[in-house]
């Protein structure tokens, strides 16, 4: 029986309300069945509604929760592996934190609602994966960018026509509305149409989004596996790069496209003009 107050009186950065507070409202949420929300947990556990919505504000680390949890069932002394993966949410507001369009496998296109990056530990001795921490990926307000930027341009134009066997030049008025989509770099406030910003280059991508959540937890990964496991879309140098600068060996499938080249062994060679030869013909994945 896993006792969650004993669990979270070890914290010591959270106040004596926030620690009453999950201890109690974590217990209701474990055997709780329907639809989990503020308003209904708070008629099972006997919690006034604004006391819960101020607490429900204030930051935690549940990660670190998941990791004592586990700790104390003694799970970390199994054979253990870290895996990353999504999970597509669908959502149909238009106010709501993080929404964009996603890659819905289920439906195999981009479909309007969240993305929730899950890391887990799996269990090789018991064939089993336990959620270590969630984050819902930064959403594109591309639609609303679209219908806000839509110019409207209004010009002249001077048109040759034939009549009566005749050329008569006519002036055509025209109307043209040109729609595109744009964003604010947060660094030198300019209006870029990229994912990265082509003058500072310093707006967070998607890999760079996965790469802050894994260095967030990575104090708890290295203390129980050094082996990361992902799906063929986190196949990517800056990923891979990443991960192994946070002392995680990355094992994942590469896409079919991948084009992987072998380093040439003579980096030079003398008489010969140019610059030297850095690959030596493709990998073939079939030899």
């Amino acid at each position: 029986m896993i006792n969650i107050k004993n669990i979270i009186s070890r914290f010591s950065n959270i106040s004596k309300p926030q620690k009453k507070f999950l201890a109690k409202f974590l217990s209701i949420l474990s055997f709780f069945s329907g639809k989990a929300n503020i308003k209904n947990l708070c008629r099972y556990g006997k919690i006034a509604r604004r006391t819960a919505y101020r607490q429900i504000q204030k930051s935690f680390a549940f990660n670190l929760l998941n990791y004592e949890i586990l700790k104390s069932q003694g799970i970390l002394n199994h054979r253990l592996v870290a895996a990353m993966d999504c999970s597509f949410l669908k959502k149909t507001g238009n106010h709501t934190e993080n929404i964009g369009y996603f890659y819905d496998s289920e439906r195999e296109k981009a479909e309007k609602g969240l993305e929730l990056s899950g890391l887990a530990l799996i269990d090789l001795d018991q064939h089993t994966a336990y959620a270590l921490d969630s984050k819902l990926s930064p959403g594109s307000q591309g639609k609303r960018e679209r219908i806000s930027n839509i110019k409207t341009l209004h010009f002249e134009r001077t048109r040759s026509v034939q009549v009566k066997g005749k050329l008569k030049e006519i002036h055509v008025k025209t109307t043209r509305t040109n729609a595109y989509i744009h964003s604010t770099c947060p660094e030198c406030h300019r209006e870029i149409a990229f994912t990265t910003c082509q003058f500072c280059e310093k707006l967070e991508s998607k890999i760079d989004f996965f790469l802050t959540q894994l260095k967030e937890n990575i104090h708890i990964l290295n203390e129980v596996t050094h082996h990361l496991v992902v799906d063929g879309f986190y196949a990517k140098k800056k990923f891979i790069n990443g991960s192994h600068d946070l002392g995680l060996d990355v094992i994942t499938k590469l896409r079919v496209d991948a084009n992987l080249k072998y380093l040439a062994e003579i980096s030079h060679q003398e008489g010969r003009r140019g610059a030297p030869r850095k690959y030596d013909g493709k990998f073939d994945t079939s030899d």
